[in-house]
């Protein structure tokens, strides 16, 4: 079977070493004064901050009416045993509207913003530092 995958000197624009970690200008500091801080495609700090921002705010808006769903079933599953999330999703619709996923979501991504740009930046400070 023939391998899938070019060789990287076949490649336009790339540099033929450029799958080697030793000696490569990565790790040589040739791209900034001060290698850690350009080793992850040249971000800095606050722009990681801003990555895991935004994908956190994202991740929280998109998953809320399923945690609005859940939290909804495991409420009338407490007092009769039975839900379903065909059942929870019909119940809050039919007597609230369907506004009703994402009432609170306000709260939640205000809450995921600041919290998820310090895990993610920090996660990446230090996985460029202990690699």
């Amino acid at each position: 079977m023939a391998n899938p995958f070019p060789d990287p000197g076949q490649l336009a624009g790339v540099p033929s070493n450029s799958g080697q970690l030793a000696g490569s200008s990565i790790n040589s500091g040739q791209f900034a004064a001060n290698p850690i801080d350009s080793i992850h495609d040249g971000l800095e700090f606050w722009q990681f901050m801003i990555a895991g921002s935004v994908a956190g705010i994202a991740e929280h808006i998109a998953m809320f009416p399923v945690d609005t769903l859940k939290t909804r079933m495991q409420v009338v599953s407490a007092g009769t045993g039975a839900a379903t999330m065909a059942r929870a999703l019909q119940s809050a619709v039919r007597q609230e509207g369907a506004l009703v996923l994402w009432r609170g979501v306000g709260a939640v991504g205000l809450g995921a913003g600041p919290a998820h740009a310090i895990y993610f930046a920090v996660y990446e400070r230090c996985k460029a530092r202990l690699t």
